[in-house]
């Protein structure tokens, strides 16, 4: 079951929380850890799970919902796709005016919003003796509490249409070279993609001084196109011209080349930005949704679906084991040594800043747009 998020959500969306559980007994099957459901009387459990909507990056979220739902009849998943900087205030909206009723109960969650929720105090710790698989994940993506779990990592730098761009670009200043002017787009408050902090950081700032960031950007407002909605709108952008160059995520476009795309990656020479993905469950689950919420978590942190991710989406996956198919490990984005010289956000003071960044930046920025 699968739904796509639109620009309201009705309260028909909220599924209804509901008590009980059944007793859980754990099994191997496939090298992953599922629940296995005893006889119960507990009541029919229905759950909502968030992932991200554009190109390849849904699949392993429905596999998994349709594997555990035809193996729990007692529980389904729904899998609801969209774009974190829509649905998450969704998600705090719904929680604060029904907190026993979340909108999603768990999910993906990329770091920008993970450590959004932490200020929010939006999500759940998870249990590590429901979550076994836990142990397998390099203690660097463990998060404080448990609250979460990184599962996989990707740098983000540049991609660029090859079709339109014969020079490739070297570095974040490409973003606001002239050369580009007109021809660069982005998520118009994804801060790691719009060139925001990098442009800071470059210009003697840095997170906690945004100002020489916002100064540069209103006097490049014109390098900008268009802003894009999802991942689906740039792929299109970069293929047909409307746009030449973007921060983004190297997998994304590692699966755009694949899928033969005229379009490349690079990542710059100052490094790409570690960008970390996240499973997470909401807080206002009731203990039943919890322990389902962990069972499902506890699959996805398994080799087998791990890897099956890894294949989908050229992210590297968290584990200690080297799990990912031989082909990819040769791509730049499954290199050590460009994991270990990328550039760590701080995300605290991001999240702490979203909202007055917002306002500066229609201001300061998108005011001046052509």
């Amino acid at each position: 079951m699968a739904r796509r998020l639109t620009n309201s959500v009705t309260r028909r969306e909220v599924l209804r929380s509901a008590a009980g559980l059944g007793v859980f007994a754990l099994a191997q099957i496939a090298g992953a850890t599922i629940g296995l459901r005893q006889t119960s009387a507990a009541p029919h459990q229905q759950l909502t799970m968030f992932v991200w909507s554009g190109g390849t990056l849904p699949a392993v979220a429905h596999e998994v919902a349709r594997s555990y739902n035809e193996s729990h009849p007692d529980v389904t998943i729904e899998v609801l796709e969209g774009q974190n900087y829509e649905i998450y205030p969704k998600m705090l909206s719904a929680y604060k005016l029904t907190p026993n009723q979340p909108l999603v109960h768990f999910g993906y969650q990329n770091v920008q919003w993970t450590t959004q929720g932490d200020r929010d105090g939006l999500w759940e710790s998870l249990d590590p003796a429901n979550v076994p698989n836990l142990k397998n994940i390099l203690p660097a993506y463990r998060r404080p509490g448990d609250r979460g779990v990184a599962f996989c990592l990707s740098p983000v730098g540049l991609a660029y249409s090859t079709r339109f761009v014969k020079e490739p670009p070297t570095s974040w200043a490409d973003l606001w070279n002239p050369r580009f002017k007109g021809k660069v787009t982005t998520i118009k408050y994804l801060w790691y993609y719009n060139g925001l902090v990098m442009a800071a950081r470059m210009n003697g700032g840095s997170e906690k001084n945004i100002d020489p960031g916002f100064k540069l950007w209103s006097e490049h407002a014109d390098q900008f196109a268009a802003f894009y909605n999802g991942n689906d709108d740039l792929r299109n952008m970069l293929v047909n011209g409307d746009a030449w160059l973007a921060a983004q995520d190297g997998a994304n476009v590692e699966v755009w080349k694949q899928q033969g795309a005229p379009i490349e990656f690079v990542i710059p020479k100052e490094g790409g930005i570690a960008i970390p993905l996240y499973f997470v469950i909401v807080k206002g689950v009731t203990p039943a949704q919890k322990r389902i919420a962990e069972d499902v978590i506890n699959v996805m942190l398994s080799d087998r679906w791990l890897s099956r991710w890894a294949a989908e989406t050229y992210h590297a996956p968290t584990t200690i084991k080297n799990i990912a198919p031989p082909s990819l490990r040769g791509l730049s984005i499954f290199d050590p040594k460009e994991a270990a010289r990328a550039i760590q956000l701080d995300w605290v003071t991001v999240a702490a800043s979203d909202t007055m960044w917002r306002e500066r930046w229609d201001k300061e920025v998108v005011a001046k747009m052509h």
